[in-house]
């Protein structure tokens, strides 16, 4: 049901206040797929109540080893959203993420590196393979992904002059660069102090 409110921008404070204690009180109930939805719900009505965080992040906590991909990414970025700055949490999604890199759309490794350095969480074997796959796709990254990439690694001083490249050679390619897009994309690769790239050319 949270869902469907999300898709009407519908904040009534006390309907999901009473909605986010159903969800505490029966969270166990919940698949992982319900449950990341849940949390990404919530983060997007910008709902953040401290025991339903709490609750999620426990049973995510718990329950993360079942969970896929899709699950993993909305995960990380509702709690982004959310600023749930819980380690262990971070730990265990960077964990479980890590062998199931290449199971990750385009978007889900953007959401998952985005989410990683609004946290200022930086994990290096995470980010290295990140970088990787990223490598292997990035003409499939829409432009909005392509600027989360490069502005995440910039914001966690994460230099990977090959992804970078890949970035700016992909981004030349699309016709119709949004100024907010083009000025994160050239914030980055200054923070970065990269150079000579052909989108900054």
């Amino acid at each position: 049901m949270s869902c469907a409110f999300v898709k009407l921008t519908f904040r009534d404070a006390p309907l999901l206040g009473v909605m986010s204690a159903a969800v505490v009180s029966r969270i166990s109930e919940f698949s992982p797929k319900d449950l990341a939805a849940s949390a990404w719900s919530f983060a997007d009505l910008t709902i953040a109540n401290s025991q339903l965080l709490a609750a999620i992040a426990r049973d995510a906590l718990a329950r993360i080893a079942n969970y896929a991909a899709p699950e993993l990414a909305s995960t990380a970025r509702a709690v982004a959203v959310l600023t749930v700055d819980d380690l262990p949490l971070l730990e265990a999604l960077a964990a479980q993420s890590l062998p199931m890199l290449g199971d990750f759309e385009p978007q889900h490794l953007a959401d998952t590196v985005w989410s990683f350095a609004v946290l200022n969480f930086a994990d290096a074997p995470l980010l290295e393979r990140i970088a990787y796959h990223a490598l292997c796709s990035a003409t499939e990254f829409a432009l909005v992904d392509l600027t989360n990439i490069a502005w995440s690694f910039a914001r966690l001083e994460f230099l990977h002059r090959p992804l970078l490249t890949a970035v700016s050679d992909a981004a030349v390619m699309i016709w119709e660069l949004h100024p907010v897009g083009l000025a994160k994309l050239a914030w980055s690769f200054a923070k970065l102090e990269v150079v000579g790239e052909p989108l900054m050319a």
